[in-house]
């Protein structure tokens, strides 16, 4: 019964052919040094799998024809399991058998070829077994070499298996690739040049992965340090999405795949991808020069990749259609020229690098096309070239314009650095000017206070002047009676009691000269010029001269004040103007502190029951001799200073004092003063427990 349904099965099979044999000689090369014999008549085939079938002298005359290329002739379900062999006789005339070197074979499923009962080349892993089945990944392999000889009758067979190709048809339709294997004779020259053709694609690959790479990266990088320009946004997306087409596209060269996995990882990703990234083209465009793109064009560009890939799946993973492909191409084209024509208008600067890369874009595109339909070779030197400009004539052109931009940005930054260093420069200059009348206005502060202070200190020197003045002339008189009576004795008591009131009167104007000079040098600006400096006669000057200052704007006020100077002091090499506005700012604050705590803690009126009151104020100021420099204390047992403005007294205009009563420089200068001279200033103070201001000076 088994066998007369395979012999009804036979026949209904192909009509069978007569016995021939095919004699390959040279003319029937084609340019690409192959001779296909898959579409030649002569193929027979039997189910089944069974080793003594690679036997040449094995008798397949009850074998049914069958071409193995194509789908055109699909085997019977009745007749294919998944597996089976294929036989074929053929010859070389003298001018084909020296050119044979290598096999030609190509197919998706797996295979064994058997020449003259040897095996030439496994191709996958056969099995009549789904699962044990590796089918073969025939991209850009190297051919298996062979050796025939001229006149000799020679029979391949193909131990051959692909049990999910009916499977693949139904899903894939006509992108299911050859169902059967295709199979021929190369030359050595072929072999070669497929070989070459690998290198070039690996070369085009990493080349041009790498680029898109490196401006992906470059972009998200202006991007962060320059997040206002969204234009290096949208070109990193463009140039990664290229990137990742790219990869997709020639996933195969690293990874093992079937055709299903094929058109997955590679056909979907391929088209996808790149209409993407062609959509990023004009937004980013717009976006470079400021154009907004209407919502009916970002709805358009955006859904032509979408509408792309349903198109996919609705035709059984076919390829879209040339219609949804030459609209999505027209539709970019037509909003790009839009944007560039706007911008052209608008006289923006650079327009012509996009311009030229969109029109160099077009013209290899077109290039391609003609080369491809032409030549039907994507694998050769041409093809690369023509693929690195398709590929990055809009990535490298966009990112020429950002450089020019980022150029003019940089000129533009240039000059506004310039104009704000100009602005600063005047600033500077405004604020030395404010910073000098500043200085002076403490001064002339300082100096108002020390006017009432000389003053009264001037005032005792006068006095004693005019008073002997008085007196001497009284005396004077008395001594021309004397004389004029004849008594010289009293006369020349009288005259020597004249010469000491003129060395008192000489005395106390000394002392009032210079009271006047320390008040003009203390008002004229410091030369700068170092002399040697009794540092004790200086500090007690300009205590008395504080005190009564204080004294003379505030009848209320009353202090105690102490000197403690070390008598070994020698003098010391300082600008004395300078010195003395340092000791004058100090002495005056710590007579306001305790001005400040006198009236805070002792009401007026109030009194003890002895009759003082309860808090003493108190300036003490000390010097001593340290060896190789001196020190200089000016303490005050006033309120102190809080422990969180410590750090800040030293600042410039920072004050403590009620508003309209202190600059805020002073201590800001004395610290500049005794930094000039070389020295430290420190303080020491405690809430409740008064401040001591301590300045060291080298001698």
């Amino acid at each position: 019964m088994l066998n007369f349904i395979l012999f009804l099965m036979l026949s209904i099979s192909p009509a069978t052919q007569p016995e021939q044999l095919f004699v390959a000689s040279d003319s029937l090369f084609s340019r690409n040094g192959i001779i296909i014999l898959a579409h030649r008549d002569g193929w027979r085939f039997h189910p089944g799998d069974d080793l003594s079938w690679a036997d040449p002298d094995f008798d397949d005359s009850d074998w049914m024809f069958y071409k193995p290329a194509g789908l055109t002739e699909p085997i019977p379900d009745s007749l294919w399991n998944g597996y089976g062999w294929f036989r074929y006789r053929f010859a070389a005339d003298s001018s084909a058998y020296s050119k044979v070197t290598h096999l030609y074979f190509f197919t998706r499923g797996a295979a064994e070829v058997y020449l003259d009962g040897k095996l030439l080349n496994r191709f996958g892993t056969f099995s009549n077994d789904i699962k044990s089945e590796k089918r073969y990944n025939p991209n850009y392999k190297p051919l298996p070499p062979m050796a025939i000889q001229s006149g000799d009758s020679h029979v391949l067979a193909v131990r051959y298996s692909y049990h999910k190709g009916e499977r693949y048809k139904k899903i894939l339709g006509e992108n299911a690739g050859i169902f059967g294997f295709s199979i021929g004779l190369a030359t050595d020259h072929s072999n070669q040049r497929r070989i070459s053709e690998r290198n070039i694609t690996q070369a085009f690959v990493y080349i041009l992965a790498t680029m898109l790479l490196l401006i992906t990266l470059l972009h998200v990088f202006m991007y962060v340090l320059f997040p206002s320009e969204r234009s290096n946004l949208y070109i990193s997306v463009l140039a990664f999405l290229l990137f990742i087409h790219i990869i997709s596209s020639y996933i195969y060269l690293f990874f093992e795949l079937d055709i299903l996995q094929s058109v997955l990882f590679r056909h979907i990703p391929f088209i996808v991808l790149f209409l993407a990234a062609l959509s990023m083209f004009p937004i980013t465009i717009s976006s470079m020069f400021n154009q907004r793109i209407r919502l009916v064009h970002k709805v358009l560009i955006w859904l032509f990749p979408v509408f792309a890939l349903a198109n996919f799946l609705l035709a059984g993973f076919g390829n879209p259609s040339v219609i949804i492909t030459v609209a999505y191409i027209l539709g970019v084209i037509v909003f790009t020229s839009q944007a560039l024509i706007k911008a052209f208008r608008t006289k923006q600067r650079g327009v012509w690098i996009i311009t030229v890369s969109f029109l160099g874009l077009i013209i290899v595109t077109v290039t391609w096309v003609f080369y491809y339909t032409y030549t039907r070779d994507f694998r050769n030197e041409i093809h690369a070239v023509l693929s690195y400009l398709i590929y990055g004539a809009i990535p490298l052109g966009l990112t020429a314009f950002m450089a020019t931009r980022f150029r003019d940005l940089y000129k533009n930054l240039e000059q506004k650095v310039q104009e704000r260093t100009l602005m600063l420069n005047q600033s500077l200059e405004n604020l030395r000017s404010t910073q000098s009348q500043l200085i002076q206005s403490e001064k002339m502060a300082s100096l108002g206070e020390l006017t009432a202070g000389i003053a009264h200190e001037i005032q005792n020197p006068l006095n004693f002047v005019n008073n002997f003045a008085e007196v001497s002339g009284e005396m004077v008189d008395e001594a021309e009676q004397e004389l004029a009576g004849g008594n010289g004795q009293m006369a020349k008591e009288i005259l020597a009691d004249i010469r000491q009131n003129l060395e008192k009167i000489h005395q106390h104007g000394k002392r009032a000269d210079a009271i006047v000079k320390g008040m003009l040098q203390h008002s004229r600006t410091s030369t700068g010029q170092k002399e040697p400096t009794d540092i004790n006669v200086l500090a007690d000057e300009y205590l008395r001269l504080s005190y009564h200052g204080l004294r003379a704007k505030d009848k209320s006020f009353n202090a105690s004040f102490e000197t403690h100077f070390d008598s070994d002091l020698p003098k010391v090499e300082v600008v004395p103007q300078d010195i003395g506005r340092l000791l004058l700012n100090l002495i005056n604050n710590a007579f306001f502190a305790v001005s400040e705590r006198q009236k805070s803690e002792t009401p007026t009126g109030s009194k003890t029951p002895s009759g003082l009151d309860d808090y003493n104020p108190a300036v003490t100021i000390s010097t001593k001799n340290l060896g190789d420099r001196i020190e200089i204390s000016v303490k005050d047992n006033g309120s102190g200073i809080p422990d969180e403005v410590k750090d800040k007294i030293f600042q410039p205009f920072f004050t403590t004092k009620p508003t309209g009563q202190g600059t805020g420089l002073g201590l800001s200068l004395s610290y500049e003063i005794v930094k000039a001279h070389g020295g430290e200033i420190k303080v020491e103070s405690a809430e409740g427990a008064g401040t001591e201001f301590i300045i060291v000076l080298p001698k």
